[in-house]
This record gives structure tokens, C-alpha cells and sequence, in this order.
């Protein structure tokens, strides 16, 4: 697992969409990337960004620290709130500044 402060927008970009898990309470939930979007400057390499993920509707709605994780992209360590709760499932935000 990569370092979270060496994160930048170009690294989330080129994620799959598909075929994530997240790991929160010590269970893993199905996750896609929705969006990866820049924010401006931040003082990271790169500028400030955001990633909306959509996890599976089983999954808690609380924030925290979680794992991304894919079998071919590797995993991330992510803080990440809730920003809605549907029938289809759980979008969470991580912003990176």
C-alpha cells in the first residue's frame, strides 16, 4: 500500500472503474469509481482532487478510514464521508488536498 501523502489525481485516474472492493469494519464491500475530479491547487504534487466511489447498498454509511482495494491496481488507504444512500448503494467521497 502506497503512501496516502503520494496520491495524486493522475495515479486515481488511471484506476480501473470497476472491480474494486472496500474494506470498512472488517468486511469488504463491492466499490466503483464514479469520478475523479481536480479541485485547484493543494499542496500536493499535482494540485487538490476528489474520488467518489459508489459502494455496494450493504455497506455502512458511516465515514472513516478504509482500504481501497483491486486485485491489478493494488490498494489505498482513504478517509472518505458519506455523501448519499440509495437502492443501488452508498456514494463516499475522499478529498485529497
Amino acid at each position: 500500500m502506497s503512501e496516502p501523502s503520494t496520491y495524486t489525481y493522475e495515479m486515481f485516474r488511471a484506476l480501473p472503474i470497476e472491480g474494486h472492493m472496500l474494506v470498512m469494519q472488517d468486511a469488504a464491500y463491492e466499490a466503483t469509481i464514479e469520478e475523479v475530479k481536480q479541485l485547484g491547487s493543494g499542496m500536493r504534487e499535482g494540485g487538490a482532487f476528489s474520488v467518489l466511489i459508489n459502494v455496494s447498498p450493504d455497506a455502512p454509511v458511516e465515514q472513516g478510514l478504509f482500504t481501497l482495494r483491486h486485485e491489478d491496481a493494488g490498494s489505498f488507504e482513504i478517509f472518505a464521508v458519506p455523501l448519499a444512500k440509495d437502492d443501488q448503494g452508498v456514494q463516499l467521497e475522499a478529498i485529497f488536498t
